[in-house]
C-alpha cells in the first residue's frame, strides 16, 4: 500500500514540476540531465488528441486524474486540472493582476464547493474569475463569491456502450457517440435522424435544445481549441477551414424551432455551438439558411418542467428539484453586483439563495414562447407566466463565466437582440431563449455598435432570478410535499 501511494503522488508531482520549472530549466546548465519523461499513463491519455483537449487517466492505485492535454518538452501529456497539494502554497498568487501565468494552475480552483440538490448536470466549471481574468478562489463574504465554481451539481457521468453509443447516467439519454460530421439543412437533419439505425435501435431523433445543452461542458475555450463537450466519450471535430468553414462553425441542430423569426424575418431553429459555447436560433429557410451537424439521441425526453406555485413568492420545479424566486430582482445589475445580490438575499424566509449557473437558468426557458411569436397565445417572454417579469424583453445573469473572453453568460428570456436595426427596430439576431455572454462590467454606451458578427446588443446590466436547493439536507421546504 505504501508503494502504491508513492507512485500515485509521483505521477502528479512529475507533471507539476515540469510545468512550473520550464522557464528555469532553459536558463540552467546545458550539461545537466534532461527533464524526466512524463508518466506513461499521462502520455497515453492524450493519444489521438490535440493540445487543449480534455483528458483523464488512472494512477497505479486507481485514482482518476482529469486534466488538459498540453505539450511539454515536445510530448503531448495530460496535465491535471488540480495540482498536487504539496505544490500549492497557501498564499500563492493572491494578486491575480500581476501573476497571470501560473494562477490558472493552482489558485483559481475552488476546493469543496457547496453541493446543489438537483438533477441538472453540472457545467463542469471549477475555476473562478473576476471581470477580466481568473481570480484566486474567493471565500464566502469576499467579492465575486457565489459564482459557478462555488457550487457543484450532478457531475458528468457517461458510459461508453461499445456499440457507437454513449449513455448519460444522469439523464438516462442515449447518444450517438460519433456523428458523421455532415452538415445538413433542418429538413435533411430531421430525415437523417428518422432513418438512423444504430446499435440495433431505430427510435433515434433530433435532441431538444435542453437535451443538447445537458452534455455541454463549460470548460471549453475556442482560443485553446477545447470543445464544449467531453471528448473522452463523444467524438468531436472542428470544421475544415479549407472547405470555407470557420473554426467556430461547430453548431449542432436541435428539434426546437423558434416560434418567432430571427434576423431579417427568417424562420429558424435553435442549436448549440460546441466550439464556442452559445445557443442561438439559426435560419432554416430563405437567404440565410445554413447547414449544421447532427448528434442524435434516444430515450425519454429530458428537460420538461413541472412548476408549482408555493404561495410564498417562490416557484418549485418538481422536475429538477430547484426552488426559484417568483419575482425577479426588479432592477438590473452588473455581474459582480448580481453575485453579491444573490449571496446576501433574504427572500420568502430563506437566506441560502444563489445566482444560478447557466444550465440551471436555461432549464426554466420555455421555448414555446417568444415576444415576437407568430401565435398570439405564445406571445410573451420565453418563460411560463407563473413567473413574474419586470420587463418582457429582459436578459438574466448566470454565475457561469464564458472562459474564452471572461464575459458572463446570460439567458435571453426576451429576444436576443442585435444593435443593428431592421425595418426600424432592433434586429432579433438570436431568438428568445438564446444563451450568450456579456462583458461583466463597464459602460454599455461604449458598445453602441454591438459585439460580434451579428452585432449583439451589449447591456452589461441584466436582471437576476435567484435559485436555491428545494431539499436541503437539514430541513424540508414548502413545495417538498407537492
Amino acid at each position: 500500500m505504501r508503494k502504491g501511494v508513492v507512485i500515485s503522488s509521483s505521477v502528479l508531482l512529475l507533471i507539476l514540476v515540469m510545468l512550473t520549472s520550464s522557464e528555469l530549466v532553459a536558463q540552467q546548465d546545458r550539461h545537466r540531465r534532461p527533464p524526466p519523461r512524463p508518466p506513461k499513463e499521462a502520455i497515453d491519455a492524450c493519444i489521438g488528441k490535440k493540445e487543449g483537449d480534455s483528458c483523464e487517466f488512472r494512477t497505479p492505485v486507481g485514482k482518476t486524474i482529469r486534466g488538459t492535454c498540453r505539450r511539454i518538452n515536445g510530448i503531448l501529456v495530460c496535465v491535471p486540472d488540480e495540482p498536487h497539494e504539496r505544490h500549492k502554497p497557501d498564499n500563492f498568487q493572491r494578486d491575480s493582476e500581476k501573476q497571470r501565468v501560473t494562477l490558472s494552475n493552482v489558485a483559481s480552483i475552488c476546493k469543496n464547493p457547496e453541493p446543489t440538490v438537483s438533477n441538472i448536470v453540472d457545467t463542469g466549471q471549477n475555476r473562478t474569475y473576476h471581470d477580466k481574468q481568473e481570480l484566486a478562489c474567493p471565500k464566502k463574504g469576499e467579492d465575486f463569491y457565489g459564482q459557478d465554481a462555488h457550487y457543484q451539481g450532478a457531475q458528468f457521468a457517461y458510459r461508453n456502450n461499445g456499440d457507437g453509443t454513449v449513455t448519460d447516467l444522469n439523464t438516462g439519454l442515449m447518444w450517438q457517440k460519433k456523428p458523421d460530421f455532415v452538415k445538413r439543412t433542418m429538413a435533411e437533419a430531421e430525415a437523417y435522424a428518422k432513418s438512423l439505425t444504430l446499435a440495433g435501435y431505430v427510435d433515434w431523433r433530433l435532441p431538444t435544445i435542453k437535451e443538447l445543452f445537458s452534455i455541454a461542458d463549460f470548460r471549453g475555450n475556442i482560443r485553446t481549441k477545447t470543445p464544449y463537450i467531453n471528448t473522452n466519450y463523444f467524438d468531436f471535430e472542428y470544421p475544415n477551414i479549407a472547405e470555407g468553414w470557420r473554426i467556430i462553425d461547430a453548431q449542432y441542430r436541435s428539434s426546437n424551432r423558434y416560434v418567432g423569426t430571427t434576423m431579417r424575418g427568417d424562420r429558424s431553429a435553435f442549436g448549440f455551438n460546441f466550439a464556442d459555447g452559445r445557443i442561438k436560433s439559426y435560419p432554416i429557410a430563405g437567404r440565410g439558411a445554413g447547414r449544421q451537424y447532427v448528434r442524435c439521441v434516444r430515450g425519454r425526453t429530458y428537460g420538461e418542467n413541472d412548476f408549482v406555485d408555493n404561495d410564498n413568492d417562490t416557484i418549485t420545479d418538481r422536475a429538477t428539484g430547484l426552488m426559484w424566486m417568483k419575482a425577479d430582482s426588479r432592477r438590473t445589475m452588473n455581474w459582480k453586483e448580481s453575485l453579491k445580490y444573490a449571496e446576501d438575499l433574504k427572500y420568502a424566509g430563506y437566506d441560502d439563495w444563489r445566482l444560478p449557473n447557466v444550465k440551471e437558468l436555461q432549464s426554466i426557458v420555455d421555448y414555446s414562447r417568444a415576444p415576437d411569436a407568430h401565435s398570439a397565445k405564445a406571445r410573451s417572454a420565453a418563460i411560463e407566466p407563473i413567473f413574474e417579469l419586470t420587463t418582457e424583453e429582459s436578459w438574466f445573469w448566470t454565475s457561469t463565466t464564458h472562459i474564452e473572453n471572461h464575459f458572463g453568460y446570460y439567458v435571453c428570456f426576451g429576444q436576443g437582440l442585435s444593435a443593428e436595426k431592421w425595418r426600424g427596430k432592433l434586429m432579433n439576431a438570436h431568438g428568445a431563449g438564446a444563451v450568450r455572454s456579456d462583458p461583466k462590467s463597464g459602460n454599455p454606451s461604449h458598445w453602441r455598435n454591438g459585439l460580434g458578427p451579428q452585432r449583439d446588443q451589449v447591456r452589461i446590466y441584466n436582471y437576476v432570478r435567484c435559485v436555491r436547493n428545494n431539499k436541503p439536507l437539514n430541513k424540508p421546504d414548502a413545495g417538498d410535499s407537492q
